[in-house]
Formats: C-alpha cells, sequence, structure tokens
C-alpha cells in the first residue's frame, strides 16, 4: 500500500489543531459549512492507485476533535457531493441525543458513480462501464481510512451508507467485506437488479461468518420479503438485520430520514436509552462489552462515563474505575480534579480490599426459620438522623419458600408523601441481633445496612453503607442514623 501522507493550509491547522505541515496525499481545505460550534467541515482530495485518479471528500470532524484524545468511528458515504450535509445534519443532532457516538463523516464524491458504485460480476450493462465497486471499497478502506487515522484518530467500526445505487455496493460490502464495513445502512437499494444478484451474493456468504449490522430502509425498492425473510432466519442469530418500509416519503426525500433512523438503528446499543435502567457501573461494562461488535472502544456518552466514575469507585474495583476515569479524560477532556479522583478511586479500592460488594450482599444466603424466631413479626419505633428528624418506622420479618422476607416501612402523612415501603434485600442474623436493609435508590448504591441488637427487649442500633467505601465528594462526614424497635408480638 501506497505510503499517505496529509497537507492542510495554515487556516486548516489553526481551526482543527493537527500538527503537521507537509503532505503529499489528503488535501483539507476548511468548508465551513456548518457551525463551527458543531465542528470543522473540509473538502479533502486524496489520489488513489486503487481508482488511478483524484477523488474529492467532504468532511465532518467533532469539535472535540481540538479538546480531546478521542478517536472516532467513520460514517463513509458515496454521492458525497449531494449528501453530506444531510449526513453530518444527522450524525451531530444523534451524538447531540447521546443516539450514536460522535462519528466523522467522509462522504466520498463520486462522478463516475454507476462505475463506482457496481460491483464485479454484477454487469457493466448495470456500471455503465467497468465495475469499479470493488476498487473503490479497497479505496476506502486501505487508503481513505488509514489517511483519517494518521491524522484525524479515527478508529472502528467503518459504517458505509448508500442510497440507490450505493445501497448496491453497500449490500455487497456487507457480503464481501463485513471486517472492513461491519455496520451497513442501505437506502433504498434496488435488490432485484440482474435477477436478484445481491440476494445470493449474501446468501453464498453466510458460511463466512464474521460480525453484521445491516439496516435497509426502503420507500420505491428494497427486498422481496420472502428473500429477506430467508436471509434473516438462515443468518447468524449474533447479526443485527433490520429493514423497514418509509412509506411517507419518496425514493429521493428519504435521504436524510433514512439518515437519521438507520444511524440511530445501527448504534443501538450504544444509545442512553439502552442503558437507561442500568446503574452506572453496569452501564460501563456494557460500553466496554460493545468492543466485540464495535472492533474498538468507543467513547460513552459523558453523563454515563461521570456517573460511571464516582459509582464505580466506590465499590472498590479500582480497574475498572480508572478506565472509565480515562475514557472520560480522553473523551471530554481532563477533569480539572483529575489527580484527586484517581487518589480516592486508590483508597476505595484499599479500603474494599476482601469486603464484600453490594452484588454478593444481596445474594447471600437468607436466614433460616429457626435462625429468625427471636425476630419474626413485626418491629415498630422509629429511625432518627443526627440534628434531624424522627421518622416513624416500621420493620416485618416473616418465612417465604424457607427463607427470611422482610420490609420496612417509613410513615408520612399524606401531604408529605405517604408511607414508603422497601422490600429488604439483605437479612443476616448475628449474635444478639439482627442486620437488614435494602438497596439504596440514589446515589451511593449501596445497602442501607441496619445494625440492630436486642437491648432490654428492644433492637437498637446504627445504619450505613454496605458493601461500598463512600466518602461524600467534599470530604464532609455523614450524618449518624439511629434507630429503636419494639416487637409487637412479644
Amino acid at each position: 500500500m501506497a505510503r499517505i501522507q496529509l497537507t492542510f493550509t495554515c487556516a486548516a491547522l489553526a481551526v482543527v489543531g493537527i500538527a503537521s505541515a507537509q503532505s503529499a496525499g489528503l488535501k483539507l481545505s476548511p468548508t465551513n459549512l456548518l457551525p463551527k460550534a458543531w465542528g470543522n467541515t473540509y473538502k479533502a482530495t486524496i489520489r488513489s492507485k486503487y481508482l488511478n485518479e483524484t477523488r474529492t471528500v467532504n468532511l465532518f470532524v467533532p469539535a472535540s476533535f481540538n479538546t480531546t484524545k478521542r478517536k472516532y468511528p467513520v460514517i463513509f458515504l458515496s454521492d458525497g457531493e449531494y449528501n453530506f450535509e444531510a449526513a453530518a445534519v444527522a450524525s451531530y443532532e444523534l451524538e447531540q441525543s447521546g443516539h450514536i457516538p460522535e462519528c466523522i463523516v467522509a462522504a466520498i464524491e463520486t462522478p463516475h458513480r454507476t462505475q463506482d458504485l457496481t460491483p464485479p460480476g454484477m454487469g457493466k450493462f448495470l456500471a455503465e462501464g467497468e465495475e469499479k465497486g470493488e476498487k473503490f471499497l479497497q479505496f476506502i478502506s486501505k487508503e481513505l481510512r488509514p489517511a483519517l487515522d494518521l491524522k484525524l484518530r479515527s478508529s472502528n467500526p467503518n459504517v458505509l451508507v448508500g442510497h440507490s445505487h450505493g445501497g448496491i455496493l453497500a449490500h455487497y460490502a456487507a457480503a464481501t467485506h463485513r471486517k472492513e464495513f461491519p455496520f451497513i445502512l442501505a437506502l433504498d437499494a434496488p435488490m432485484h437488479l440482474e435477477n436478484a444478484w445481491l440476494v445470493k451474493k449474501l446468501d453464498s456468504s453466510l458460511q463466512s461468518g464474521g460480525n453484521l449490522r445491516l439496516v435497509s430502509l426502503e420507500n420505491r425498492f428494497g427486498w422481496q420479503d420472502a428473500d429477506w425473510n430467508s436471509f434473516v432466519s438462515s443468518a447468524p442469530k449474533s447479526w443485527h438485520l433490520f429493514r423497514q418500509k418509509l412509506s411517507n416519503e419518496t425514493h429521493q426525500s428519504m435521504v436524510f430520514s433514512g439518515l437519521y433512523l438507520g444511524l440511530e438503528q445501527l448504534f443501538g446499543d450504544f444509545s442512553v436509552a439502552s442503558v437507561k435502567d442500568m446503574s452506572a457501573p453496569k452501564a460501563y461494562a456494557h460500553y466496554e462489552s460493545l468492543v466485540k461488535d464495535y472492533g474498538a472502544f468507543v467513547t460513552p456518552p459523558q453523563d454515563v462515563l461521570q456517573r460511571a466514575v464516582d459509582e464505580i469507585t466506590i465499590t472498590g474495583d479500582g480497574a475498572a474505575a480508572h478506565r472509565a476515569l480515562n475514557a472520560l479524560s480522553n473523551g471530554y477532556g481532563p477533569p480539572e480534579n483529575f489527580d484527586a479522583m484517581s487518589k480516592r478511586i486508590d483508597v476505595a479500592a484499599a479500603k474494599m480490599k476482601g469486603q464484600p460488594s453490594v452484588d454478593e450482599l444481596q445474594s447471600m444466603p437468607k436466614p433460616t426459620e429457626e435462625e429468625m424466631k427471636p425476630f419474626l413479626g413485626i418491629w415498630d419505633g422509629t429511625t432518627t438522623v443526627e440534628d434531624g428528624p424522627t421518622i416513624h418506622v416500621t420493620v416485618s420479618f416473616s418465612m417465604k419458600d424457607g427463607h427470611a422476607v422482610g420490609a420496612l416501612t417509613m410513615h408520612a402523612p399524606a401531604d408529605e408523601g405517604g408511607d414508603h415501603t422497601e422490600e429488604l434485600s439483605y437479612i443476616k442474623v448475628q449474635p444478639n441481633g439482627i442486620d437488614f436493609g435494602f438497596l439504596n435508590g440514589i446515589f451511593p448504591q449501596a445497602i442501607v445496612d441496619h445494625m440492630g441488637r436486642l437491648k432490654n427487649g428492644k433492637l437498637v442500633g446504627t445504619q450505613k453503607f454496605a458493601g461500598v467505601y463512600f466518602v461524600p465528594i467534599f470530604g464532609e462526614p455523614l450524618p449518624k442514623w439511629s434507630f429503636s424497635l419494639e416487637h409487637r408480638n412479644s
């Protein structure tokens, strides 16, 4: 592969902050097509040995490039002279909503589109000349993508988008170049041409495996139902295959809506909506697990990372907390208190060494009926916070399927929200007492552990956060809680 170097005008260097002044390959000129707050747009040219000509590529680079070390997936699309702005706007708006990662958009102009976008073997009549589709894909993967890697920190996954004839090449890439282009978005691809040549190509490729996400959005053209159903039923279950008809569009008008809906679908497991019901540690673990399909770690949404650093830190998982902190720093710029956050991670890891986690506390075997005899029934009393209010509480213990269960109810007047009940997820009988607690509903995600001991016929004690090492961010001491309960049935 020929070595590709980059050159930039002085203006481009000042805007994008790319530290290079000499090049002979990809040349960038600012175009300023979008608001500066979004990022920078360029008209780039690059000489291709595969296509034996110089090609023009319209580029969108997110604004975060200037201030971070993050790497960016790339959305490649043909018909760049027509569809660039629609792709850049759709990508930006989806990024801002947390549906997809920040991406570089590389829209390649295709002045000989029927030749560029026709796969070899599909028909020179269709191509109106040489079938250059394979050469076009080689140009992207072996020349354009390495040039973007070198100067714009591009990374996996590659997303290939094609409309109409471009959808033909996109499906061909899904069949023959899944390693290079695992994410495919085809807009109204005429799958019927040449006796369903593309369908047969995809069917014959199934035995080669690999990873694939294929979204086909259709209006005038697209798949036949029988062909699609057969392909889906035969494909690996791990593949993400999605097809939808955009009936309220036309073949030409569907480009923007297709880009928006298609990219959202391709990155469905990246979206903040996919982790909305997860704790921050589990959400971060989810984003790390995407490496298998994405081919690289992709920077998660900032809010997820910020919460993950705090919530993973207190669990004592120092390695994961440092990874999340570094991802936050590389993806959004180093926090002002980076050193302090790093130290907190190390302290928490040391304090939690050998201590049970929240999950371990909740999964401990519940006490037997024999162990629970002194505590079964209803306990009534109060809980008091230091320099704060006293709250009327009721705690009940019973047996279910041979194991202890329980609940704690905090009583309040209707105009203050009324009663609130928490099911006990942790119960452990102790010498002369019992520990019981529930998962805290807000940060910190910890067991609110009530450590009760029998004293003069009452169950008295204090409570703490268990399963984590939690110290408030600003170092203020936690308030002290105490409780006193009497056994109603005693």
